[in-house]
């Protein structure tokens, strides 16, 4: 038999990939999928953080050490680049939070509440940095206050209640709808409240490399930490249904 030129030989079609298929992204949505996804990004994710945030760090030290005269040092260069680090943290994961919020209140996916009630506890932290380092790098005779500290002031109220509102009602459903609606109208003002910030008084910004890195490493840890939670809210909501049947 005469061999084949093997681009004469048919081809075998080749397999849709995952975010072409309708199939494969309902799948992907599914918690137990999506539980099995984190568990192999959260190792690298985290190795991403403590990486960069080590980086970040050497970066604002030496970038202080050498403006030390004519800024607040490195201590005054490293709470500057944790402010410009977690600000918009606070904000993006806000945003996640409300996004998912709103589809699972639509009823597009099982796992867009779980994301949003694993989101709110790194949010709130994230917020709590960003205006203890605006009180760090406040000197001693200004204010610590200022209007750049309002929107993260008002993102704390909509995310713990979020947070409570879970813990005081026992029906996951009923609780996962009030709080979407708690963070959806916290939505309005916050874009009011961004959109009229003014920039912190004699504040100097942080060094490009480190904020960049910074930036690297808290949006690594904060993924991490996030998607960690959701693995956990997964387990935990599971284990619930399986203790409610039992009942029956």
């Amino acid at each position: 038999m005469p061999q084949l030129h093997p681009h004469s030989l048919p081809r075998r079609p080749r397999r849709a990939r995952a975010w072409r298929s309708a199939a494969d992204l309902r799948r992907l949505a599914t918690p137990w999928f999506f539980y099995a996804l984190a568990g192999r990004l959260v190792r690298w994710l985290a190795a991403v953080a403590v990486l960069g945030g080590l980086a970040a760090l050497m970066a604002a030290r030496a970038a202080g050490a050498e403006g030390a005269a004519r800024a607040a040092g490195a201590e005054g260069t490293i709470a500057a680049l944790l402010h410009a680090v977690t600000a918009p943290l606070a904000g993006g994961l806000y945003l996640l939070m409300a996004l998912a919020a709103g589809l699972g209140l639509l009823g597009v996916a099982r796992l867009c509440p779980i994301v949003a009630a694993a989101a709110a506890p790194t949010t709130a932290l994230m917020a709590m940095l960003s205006m203890a380092a605006q009180a760090v790098q406040a000197s001693a005779g200004d204010a610590w206050w200022n209007a750049q500290l309002a929107p993260e002031a008002m993102l704390l109220p909509f995310t713990l209640g979020a947070v409570l509102l879970r813990h005081a009602i026992a029906e996951p459903p009923r609780a996962d709808r009030a709080a979407a609606v708690l963070l959806l109208a916290g939505l309005l003002p916050l874009a009011v409240l961004h959109l009229g910030a003014m920039p912190a008084p004699h504040a100097a910004p942080p060094p490009a490399a480190a904020l960049a890195l910074g930036l690297l490493a808290g949006g690594a840890h904060a993924a991490a930490v996030v998607l960690q939670r959701t693995r956990l809210e997964i387990v935990e909501r599971a284990r619930r249904q399986l203790h409610a049947l039992e009942v029956l």
